[in-house]
């Protein structure tokens, strides 16, 4: 995972001071002219969305490079949403049911060999012999919607996961 400080950085006060150049931003007094303050006041009013557009524009880089491995996503998940205790947990697991014949008709595919009675029934709507589910373990205070949202732009299609909150 790449670093965040690759990214540019923009100081706005600099870069206004480089295309006024210092005729036109420094009197003979040394204090700022008129014209400098004039557009560092326009300017102010555009640092702060900025800096938001900057918070969002690191966060969507670090979703988009993220892979659905458990390692990668646990380190993303904590470095956005827990950085300083990193109480996100991944687990996955195989479940595999019990009692797949426990309905009260009868199954229409059952596993086994082909002398022996059938061990596991299988019904026809889209019961599975077994699943794998992705666990995100997370804490109750965290923002659940935005961690939900950023799960969601990560997760592949067909893969099971749900979020239990602790």
């Amino acid at each position: 995972m790449a670093n965040l400080s690759n990214f540019r950085k923009i100081d706005f006060s600099a870069m206004l001071r480089e295309t006024l150049t210092s005729f036109f931003s420094i009197n003979k007094a040394g204090a700022a002219t008129w014209g400098y303050k004039f557009c560092a006041a326009c300017l102010a009013v555009l640092i702060q969305p900025f800096k938001d557009f900057d918070a969002y524009r690191q966060k969507m880089w670090l979703i988009a490079n993220c892979k659905w491995q458990i390692g990668q996503l646990t380190y993303v998940l904590n470095r956005l949403y827990d950085p300083a205790l990193n109480r996100i947990i991944i687990a996955q697991a195989v479940t595999t049911p019990q009692f797949l014949n426990a309905f009260p008709y009868d199954g229409t595919m059952w596993a086994g060999s082909f002398d022996d009675a059938p061990i596991v029934f299988l019904q026809t709507f889209g019961s599975q012999a077994a699943k794998t589910v992705v666990t995100f373990v997370v804490p109750a205070e965290l923002d659940l919607d935005d961690l939900t949202a950023t799960v969601a732009l990560v997760a592949m299609d067909g893969i099971p996961y749900k979020i239990v909150t602790v």
